[in-house]
């Protein structure tokens, strides 16, 4: 180790981007030796927000060399403050560090693409170059399904990606299982860190060097960075959370009316969520109270009442019946009564990919012949779309229809430049068919001959009404390789 290097005032302004006013976290420095103590050891100490910059300015006076500087990016309970509090120590065998019970709350979903290559050296700069692609490959994969900018890290000899969320400490397994997902990106090159999943989990501190064995040319010690902070830090949807761990809502039941029931009569009706129907308890029966006329008799009882208690809580005008027990309704007289009462009601086996092939063929005509847009709350009320020559006809290629759901609503596609400078987006409303303009320059491409870039048009969406466009230059293969250029969008719609 030589003597420390250290970007105080790099660090300083990242740390105030990760932290708010009255947090307080614990800076880490490992191997590390300072001005009283010149054998290798652990530093730490407790800052609060107010402090950041003396911190970062305690660092540089106190310490003279470290393998690695970290810090804890979800804030740490206040009461850690005592433990050394607004300065660094020495640390003992026996003095604790920040264990996760001590983490309230998440703030970040780290991702930490990690160079693959035996422990204990720096990257190469092959290696440290496969890893800030992997990187911006997920950044641009999580961006197509809805997901904000996050802070994006070069870590000297991998690279990170800082996305807000806002969490429990005890996120019921979230963090831990997105991780697990992402290590389908992994390659012979590049691994996606899955053990970073823990609310304690430190990080290393922006402006601070990565120390992995000796520097050489070929494997030298490089300087933590933040490459690019987001004008506007915009937490992570936490449905957009579940769904990339692939976490489903477990459907709330109340079974205490079945508690004293005979063992065998308690399966549940499927593909009603009681819990917002009103007050009752669930009804349920086994299918084999069907093969006696007194079994149908009450089954038909048992799923009259809950039409009642469905049927008098929402506006319903359309029932499908579908599944085993419904091969014929004619069990169910009073029910099926209650039910045709104004309503179309649908009966079969299989309705539901009935429906599936119906769709299907619909999108092989020219014309559909179900032309109806369902718009409502989580829907959007507009289109989003380009023009684009396809076949010789310059016509509007759509990205985002009306009527889907926003956090479905993700599309992305590829276009050759034609002397064009500015990507013109095209919002319809669906509601008054007016079509709003919204412009994305794209002046700072690298000059080439025309036809010879290639961009490619990311559309998400973070909610129904805020759209974010992301243009991409791809390049054109090996005669104008891709710059990494990135040209972003935001805008509201309704």
């Amino acid at each position: 180790m030589g003597m420390l290097v250290f970007d105080q005032r790099h660090a300083t302004e990242a740390l105030q981007a990760v932290f708010r006013p009255g947090d307080v976290f614990e800076i880490r420095a490992l191997d590390a030796t300072t001005v009283g103590y010149n054998r290798p050891h652990t530093v730490s100490g407790y800052f609060d927000y107010e402090h950041i910059a003396m911190a970062m300015g305690t660092i540089s006076k106190q310490l003279t060399s470290a393998h690695g500087i970290y810090y804890t990016p979800n804030p740490v309970s206040q009461a850690l403050l005592a433990r050394a509090a607004n300065r660094l120590r020495d640390m003992g065998a026996r003095d604790p560090s920040t264990a996760d019970k001590d983490i309230l709350k998440r703030r970040w979903l780290l991702i930490d693409c990690d160079a693959v290559r035996p422990s204990g050296i720096s990257s190469s700069d092959e290696e440290h170059q496969a890893a800030r692609e992997k990187a911006v490959e997920i950044r641009d994969g999580l961006a197509s399904m809805g997901f904000p900018e996050p802070i994006e890290i070069d870590s000297g000899n991998g690279a990170q990606l800082m996305y807000s969320v806002d969490l429990p400490g005890d996120d019921g397994g979230i963090c831990e299982k997105i991780l697990a997902k992402l290590q389908s990106c992994n390659t012979s090159q590049v691994d996606i860190d899955r053990s970073v999943f823990n609310p304690s989990r430190i990080w290393r501190l922006p402006g601070s060097m990565n120390c992995k064995g000796d520097s050489i040319p070929e494997r030298p010690h490089r300087q933590a960075r933040i490459l690019a902070m987001p004008a506007e830090l915009r937490q992570v949807p936490l449905e957009l959370l579940k769904q990339l761990a692939g976490i489903e809502e477990p459907r709330p039941a109340d079974l205490t009316e079945y508690q004293d029931r005979p063992k065998g009569t308690g399966a549940k009706l499927g593909g009603i969520d009681f819990a917002e129907i009103g007050d009752g308890p669930e009804e349920a029966f086994d299918l084999d109270l069907l093969n006696t006329p007194l079994g149908e008799k009450m089954a038909d009882t048992i799923l009259s009442a809950c039409a009642d208690r469905l049927l008098q809580k929402k506006v319903i005008t359309s029932v499908y019946l579908t599944g085993e027990g419904f091969t014929s309704a004619d069990w169910a007289p009073e029910f099926v009564r209650k039910l045709c009462n104004k309503r179309k009601v649908f009966l079969g086996q299989h309705l539901f990919a009935d429906g599936a092939a119906f769709i299907a063929y619909d999108s092989t005509l020219p014309q559909s012949n179900y032309p109806y847009i369902c718009l409502c709350e989580g829907r959007l009320a507009s289109t989003i779309s380009l023009y684009a020559v396809r076949g010789g006809k310059n016509e509007p290629l759509t990205l985002a229809s009306a009527g889907s759901n926003w956090y479905e609503a993700k599309a992305s596609a590829l276009f050759i430049l034609d002397d064009v400078h500015t990507l013109e987006i095209l919002v319809t409303s669906f509601a008054t068919q007016r079509v709003e303009t919204i412009s994305l320059s794209l002046a700072e491409l690298p000059a080439r001959p025309n036809k010879t870039t290639r961009i490619e048009v990311i559309v998400s969406f973070s909610s129904e009404n805020h759209v974010t466009v992301r243009a991409i230059d791809r390049g054109f293969g090996e005669l104008f390789p891709a710059s990494g250029l990135s040209f972003r969008k935001d805008f509201l719609i309704s």
